[in-house]
């Protein structure tokens, strides 16, 4: 069966909202660019993990040819599954209930970054206290956060997945692993830069019933 193909344009969390709104198509080849090459190995993982039969290719041509799948939650939405069940993997897992704190979004070189300092990351832990905090991450300055379990640049993107699916809620800024805690129904406290962003991805779409509260970052520390 000849596979249908598809153009689709970002990073991460663009990467996981088309995947969503291909969920249900099971012949199908995605084409994806982005100017951020080092995301290349992450952007596939996730493409697999939630659509196994798919093939991807990266890009650097504007393909106009194709359709185009967009990380807006306001267009495309007829066959978009925003509550997917995800697939079970074997990982990490605690026998305690748990909040999901991821420690910073965007790219670390620059470019929609948003990141929490100690002093959040500590404030938000004793918020908490007795329930657990599991700190995730990839950036090698969180690595010292005491008082968690913390998984900073331990775990690899399936598996921080499954933690947020079994978890009892979220705490971090708006990116990739928000839309996964709100796509699983998990109670949300979501920190962003950009309105614009929330506005396409949340506010007025069936995550914003999970987003409890969001708070505006004046800067990209926190």
């Amino acid at each position: 069966m000849k596979k249908t193909e598809y153009f689709v344009e970002g990073t991460l969390g663009d990467c996981f909202i088309a995947s969503l709104k291909l969920i249900n198509d099971k012949f199908i080849r995605i084409f994806h660019r982005t100017k951020h090459t080092y995301w290349y190995p992450e952007i596939k993982s996730i493409y697999n993990f939630l659509l196994p039969d798919v093939e991807v290719f990266f890009t650097s041509d504007n393909r106009k040819d194709l359709i185009e799948i967009n990380s807006n939650c306001h267009l495309q939405t007829e066959t978009m599954e925003f509550f997917p069940k995800l697939p079970y993997i074997e990982s990490i897992l605690y026998n305690e209930p748990y909040i999901i704190l991821q420690a910073h979004s965007g790219k670390l070189n620059g470019g929609n970054t948003k990141r929490l300092s100690y002093d959040t990351i500590y404030r938000i832990i004793d918020f908490f206290d007795p329930v657990k905090i599991v700190l995730i991450g990839i950036d090698k300055y969180y690595t010292e956060v005491k008082k968690c379990y913390n998984l900073i640049g331990i775990i690899d993107i399936p598996t921080a997945f499954n933690l947020i699916k079994y978890s009892s809620g979220f705490v971090g800024p708006e990116g990739l692993m928000s839309f996964v805690a709100l796509s699983q129904r998990k109670n949300s406290i979501i920190f962003y830069r950009e309105k614009e962003a929330v506005d396409k991805r949340i506010i007025n779409t069936p995550w914003e019933k999970y987003c409890i509260s969001l708070i505006k970052m004046d800067n990209d520390f926190y």
